[in-house]
């Protein structure tokens, strides 16, 4: 059934009156204006809308409206126009169970009292099964996409970091070899995918042998030196730095 709720030129059109649960239902809309139709309907209804187009043309457009339902019963969807509260037109349709006429005529011949009929614990698993396919479905498609951020690659983040912390050179120098040191292991558990950020200097001297790493080698001095900085109270001179 279509009702007309504002007096305007519409020319609608609906595929089918009644539908199965789940099955496809098409809505054309045709009306003389380029304002736009927004379909509504309560979350209780369980009615989504599978796809949309909407075309507009000189003074006229034109809107197709797919959608569906995932419970039996009489269903309403309203068509508005932006900031109405007032549908502009009303299209009402049936949805029928999904089970065929042979089961139906089943489900009608009643059995003996006190007799227990599965099929009605068929329809209480379906109802809440088809609420939780909805509620799925429904939520899917409203998440927002997760936006991965572009990784930094390891020789780039240290050197940004060392731009960074050269200030201190002047301002505190053990504090700036102390965070020369912690750059340096990220770089190296980064871009030789060695544990170096937790580890003592000897446990990475170990790592770089074990993994045969030549061109580190001679960074487990430097490392060394820099733990002198950082747990004594020695600093070497700024030229050092």
């Amino acid at each position: 059934m279509i009702l007309l709720l504002l007096f305007l030129d519409y020319n609608v059109k609906i595929s089918k009156e009644t539908i199965t649960v789940g099955e496809p239902l098409e809505i054309t809309i045709q009306w003389k204006d380029t304002f736009k139709l927004y379909p509504s309907s309560p979350d209780t209804m369980m009615i989504e809308i599978l796809d949309k187009d909407i075309k507009t043309e000189k003074n006229e457009s034109k809107g197709i409206w797919k959608l569906t339902a995932y419970s039996p019963g009489d269903k309403a969807v309203n068509f508005l126009r932006k900031g109405d509260t007032i549908p502009a037109v009303q299209i009402n349709f049936t949805v029928k169970s999904v089970l065929t006429g042979k089961e139906r005529d089943i489900a009608d011949v009643r059995p003996p009292m006190g007799m227990f009929n599965p099929l009605y614990l068929l329809y209480l698993l379906l109802i809440p099964l088809a609420l939780i396919i909805y509620l799925l479905v429904r939520r899917k498609k409203h998440k927002p996409p997760v936006v991965k951020e572009e990784e930094v690659p390891p020789d780039v983040e240290a050197l940004e970091t060392l731009n960074k912390i050269k200030d201190l050179i002047d301002e505190d120098l053990k504090l700036f070899f102390t965070g020369l040191s912690e750059l340096f292991r990220r770089y190296i558990e980064r871009r030789f995918r060695i544990p170096a950020i937790e580890a003592t200097t000897t446990e990475i001297a170990h790592y770089i042998r074990k993994k045969h790493i030549k061109e580190l080698e001679v960074c487990i001095d430097w490392l060394r030196e820099w733990d002198i900085y950082k747990f004594t109270e020695i600093m070497p001179q700024k030229q050092r730095a």
